[in-house]
Formats: C-alpha cells, structure tokens, sequence
C-alpha cells in the first residue's frame, strides 16, 4: 500500500515537471520583459543540461546513498532483530549471542568517536574541514554504522565471502531505488520552479 501511494505521488510530480515545460514557455512568451525563463529555449535546453545536473549532484544526494548502505547492511545483518531476541532471553546460536555483544560494544565506541571526532568542542573534523557539524556527523554515522552491520554479518556468519559482502553493502540501495528517484524528481521540479520564475 504504501508503495502504491508512493508511486502515485512519483507519477504527479513526473507529470507536473513535464507540465512545466510548456507552462514556461507560455510564461516567458506572455511577459518578456520579465525575468521569467523558458525552460524549452536554448537557454533552457542548457541550464537543463549543464547546471541541473550540477544542482542535483549535492551533498544530500550522497547522504541519500550512504544512508541507503548504512541502513541495509544493518537490516541485512539482522542486527535489530538479533539484539530483541537477546533482550529477551530468547534462544539463540552462539555465534550470533556473541555478534550481539560484540556489536554493541562498537556501537558504543561509535558513538563516542562520533562525539569526539565531530561533536566535541574543538573536535578535530570540524577543525579540518571547517563545515557545521552535520556535515560531519551524518558520512562518519553512516560509514560507522556499515562497519557495525559488517562486523555484525562477519561475526554471526551471515557474510563469510566476498559474494556475501557484496549483497550486504548493496542490500539497502536495492531497497531504497525510489527514494533515490523520489529526491531526483522532486529536486529537478524545485530547481525548475526555481529557474522558471527566477527565484
């Protein structure tokens, strides 16, 4: 269900981007002297083709993707179910008893490099790459978290070769393909928005 609502919000925004083209035209055509651009012009056709691809390559669309791959190889570790099978007493192989623990003491040291490496006053990333805090704090959270979902899979034999690496690493980008396609569709309509009325 949630899916289907998805893809019928996708499709209006899909529509609504080509409805802009000739909407653009009309506006530009109907008040020259303005500053509204055509997206259908050689102007258009270029920031089309040049500057939008420029605009949608930003920092949230890699977060977007390093989220993806944080999220699945926590999933694809069974990590969450694990430590909830733990906390209840609930039977399990020693191995995947001992993933539990071990993963939660790396997500405690996580969560402390976290702190020390770009939340703590003077914290050495901040100082390196002089940005605010979350533009530190959510690359280093994802790629703290791939490793715990790594260290996780490696521990309770859920991945023991390359293959299984591999479908681990790719688990969540295969699962979130419309969440990229969300971000791509709705950006492109917001910088077009954007450019059409000069805003």
């Amino acid at each position: 269900m949630k899916c289907s609502h998805f893809s019928h919000i996708l499709t209006w925004l899909i529509l609504i981007n080509l409805l802009l083209l000739p909407v653009s035209w009309i506006v530009s055509a109907t008040f020259p002297e303005s500053h509204y651009h055509s997206l259908i012009g050689a102007d258009g056709i270029r920031w089309m083709l040049m500057r939008l691809t420029w605009l949608l390559s930003s920092p949230l669309l890699v977060w977007l993707l390093f989220a993806s791959i944080a999220w699945g190889s926590i999933s694809f570790s069974k990590l969450p179910s694990s430590f909830w099978a733990y906390y209840r007493s609930e039977k399990q192989p020693f191995r995947v008893r001992l993933a539990v623990r071990l993963s939660c003491a790396l997500t405690l040291v996580s969560l402390l490099v976290v702190y020390f490496l770009a939340l703590a006053p003077h914290a050495p990333l901040l100082g390196i790459t002089g940005g605010r805090q979350y533009e530190v704090v959510v690359p280093l959270t994802c790629l703290l978290m791939t490793g715990i979902g790594v260290f996780h899979a490696f521990v309770a034999g859920m991945a023991s070769t390359s293959s299984d690496l591999l479908d681990l690493l790719s688990f969540g980008l295969r699962r979130s393909p419309f969440v990229i396609l969300f971000y791509l569709v709705f950006m492109q309509l917001y910088f077009s928005l954007r450019y059409v009325f000069d805003l």
